[in-house]
């Protein structure tokens, strides 16, 4: 069940959002109390409500942990990601703006030649195990 209101229908709870996204309730709490995501508003009775905005801001996390980014680099990659989307911030310090998401840019860099360094090692171990299969032949 969609729990959507009638004024807004691309609001949805917790639930909703969270199964859409592919995280558990749990882990959309957690990350609204730590300040990475913040419901649009809440229903008559209380019930927090996601809109779009959550919802990508959801999926972006969901890309970072397997990546490695502690909660303190997912806030400040979240922090940037806003602002450059904000026209404000952007007339006020595209500079600094542009300093961020180039040390942003240069850490993703990073991780991903590390993964692919993790990626050929594990490619290589299979190559060792499968030849000590081979070496023992087969029954």
């Amino acid at each position: 069940m969609t729990a959507k209101t009638p004024h807004e229908p691309d609001l949805v709870q917790i639930g909703v959002l969270a199964e859409r996204v592919g995280l558990s309730m749990r882990t959309v709490r957690y990350y609204e109390e730590v300040g990475l995501v913040v419901p649009s508003t809440r229903s008559p009775g209380g019930f927090r409500l996601f809109g779009p905005a959550e919802e990508e801001r959801l999926r972006v996390l969901k890309t970072l942990k397997p990546l490695g980014f502690s909660l303190q680099e997912m806030r400040n990659l979240v922090q940037v990601l806003d602002a450059a989307a904000d026209p404000k911030s952007k007339r006020r310090g595209r500079a600094s703006l542009l300093e961020k998401l180039t040390e942003l840019h240069q850490d993703l860099d990073q991780r991903r030649t590390r993964l692919q360094h993790q990626l050929n090692s594990a490619k290589e171990l299979g190559r060792a195990l499968q030849e000590a299969e081979e070496s023992l032949g087969s029954p």
